[in-house]
């Protein structure tokens, strides 16, 4: 072997005699790290917002309801429709209840009626279903969960 080195650059040795040189600055991309904020967690655990139906009530999880600012006592009304359940602070409405002998704050209220109509629009019941809030529109939002084709 001669004497060449193994790696030449077309860029002088001392860039400093060219030109000042400014700051070094580092950049991270997001879509480079696994991202982690929610503790894996069972269900119920009150980090879920959803409501809960049952043959005679509904139930608004603690989140869902400090969401959405339901507090025991409150009066709320239902909206149904294909695909949606939708919860709404109303003063003519359902009188909500708290949890008995629990430190939770999720709420419910019977409504016989309402579920009825709710399984009627293909809802399973009982069933817990994810909401979210929606803060434009002041409602909770559930949708129906996807059914399982090839079951049943």
């Amino acid at each position: 072997m001669r004497g060449t080195p193994s790696h030449r650059s077309p860029v002088p040795r001392d860039l400093r005699s060219a030109a000042p040189s400014g700051a070094v600055e580092t950049h991270w991309q997001k879509d480079a790290f696994s991202w982690y904020g929610n503790e894996s967690r069972k269900k119920g655990s009150g980090i879920e917002m959803y409501i809960r139906v049952t043959k005679t009530q509904i139930r608004i999880s603690h989140t869902a309801a400090s969401a959405a600012g339901i507090e025991p006592g409150d009066k709320v009304k239902v909206g149904i429709n294909k695909a949606y359940v939708a919860i709404i602070n109303d003063t003519d409405g359902f009188i909500t209840q708290g949890e008995k002998g629990k430190t939770t704050k999720a709420v419910h209220f019977n409504a016989v009626a309402v579920v009825k109509q709710i399984k009627e629009h293909g809802f399973p019941v009982p069933s817990r279903i994810a909401c979210v809030w929606d803060e434009k529109s002041g409602m909770l939002v559930a949708k129906k969960p996807n059914e399982i084709k090839g079951v049943g």
